[in-house]
């Protein structure tokens, strides 16, 4: 299983493929970990990576992610990868499950991922008796996360 880190790589190596109408930031890439997790736990019936994932005030945040891309603040980041697809520490099922979430959710804003996930029973239930900027650890469990997109997807 590849860890947050490995899927957030792929994911900026998606991003770095394209024409993006919005630079990947780490806010950006937060959400669309969430949103990997998310529909891997609905409809893969697995977690795509271990990592826990917080309810913090911006939105759901994998926090070790988080600290490794800190220095670039809201600024868009690069990352260097020279090699080929296959060299991330994923197999072809994951690199095509990220793949596909990626372009369902590459067309959103890093505000409007934030926007979307503030709608969201995981992270509204998880941050319950916090203040709209309060500091939150709480985790977004994957029960959660599982039972809120299954639905999501039987209304699509």
């Amino acid at each position: 299983m590849p860890s947050a880190a490995d899927v957030a790589k792929f994911l900026a190596y998606l991003a770095q493929s394209g024409e993006e109408a919005d630079p990947l930031t780490n806010l950006r890439l937060q959400k669309l970990l969430y949103y990997v997790q998310g529909w891997s736990l609905a409809n893969r019936g697995i977690p795509m990576f271990p990592d826990q994932i917080e309810a913090w005030a911006h939105g759901p945040v994998v926090p070790d992610v988080y600290r490794q891309l800190s220095q670039f603040k809201s600024e868009q980041f690069v990352y260097e990868h020279e090699g080929e697809p296959t060299d991330f520490n994923m197999t072809d099922d994951e690199r095509t499950f990220v793949s596909e979430v990626w372009e369902g959710y590459k067309p959103y804003s890093a505000l409007k991922l934030r926007e979307m996930t503030h709608r969201e029973e995981p992270w509204i239930n998880a941050r319950k008796g916090f203040g709209p900027a309060d500091r939150c650890s709480v985790e977004i469990t994957q029960e959660a996360m599982a039972t809120f997109f299954t639905k999501l997807g039987q209304t699509e």
